[in-house]
């Protein structure tokens, strides 16, 4: 953050097989080596694969958003403006999403979540390959959403894996992923948009066979 915290969020399946929820924890530290933690949740709400974002321009005291899976292959946005103490959840429209990490970006109140989405379920064994890479902006906090703007589509039988998205000082969105039909070849692509609504495509480099075997 503004202050040079380090902030981590992961899930904790303490008590999973016994019953109990997991559970989305926040933790930050100003040395590194000790943690304050905070439980954000620990309901069915959850469903794993949670990042943050800020923006530190902001400062010491700038929201801090978290995005995470939710039950009905959905994303809850949760925010923060007290450091990461407590935490407001809050819906946002994407749907159909797959077991595959959420990303965030934030430039003051204007936040872009990149998720991918499509009809795979989840498998412990295997990624979920997604049909389609989509993002959802808010531009006061979270409390409401445009509808979801498609960022690309895969042809044909090709799929679509782990969706990385960041933003450059200047205000560009860039958003690279693996691409191509499972057991051929795999392409690393490039995704890139000056106001995170239209997106131009632009192929990387070759990356080796596209697999979703993840024994």
């Amino acid at each position: 953050d503004a202050n040079d915290n380090l902030l981590l969020t992961w899930a904790d399946f303490t008590g999973y097989g016994q019953g109990a929820p997991p559970s989305l924890t926040f933790a930050r530290s100003s040395d590194g080596a000790t943690f304050e933690k905070t439980t954000v949740t620990a309901d069915a709400t959850f469903g794993n694969l949670a990042s943050l974002c800020l923006d530190t321009s902001l400062g010491p005291t700038a929201p801090i958003y978290l995005v995470h899976l939710r039950e009905g292959a959905k994303i809850m946005l949760r925010v923060s403006t007290d450091q990461g103490a407590t935490w407001t959840p809050h819906e946002t429209p994407a749907a159909n999403v797959v077991f595959q990490d959420v990303s965030c970006v934030a430039q003051g109140k204007a936040i872009t979540i990149v998720y991918a989405t499509g009809q795979a379920g989840f498998t412990p064994s295997q990624d979920s390959p997604a049909s389609a890479i989509e993002v959802a902006r808010s531009t006061d906090g979270g409390e409401t959403f445009a509808a979801p703007t498609t960022v690309v589509t895969a042809a044909g039988d090709e799929k679509i894996l782990f969706p990385s998205f960041v933003r450059a000082p200047a205000g560009k969105h860039a958003i690279v992923h693996y691409q191509g039909v499972v057991g051929g070849e795999a392409k690393l692509v490039l995704q890139s948009s000056t106001d995170g609504a239209a997106w131009t495509a632009s192929p990387i480099a070759p990356a080796g066979t596209m697999t979703i075997d993840r024994t």
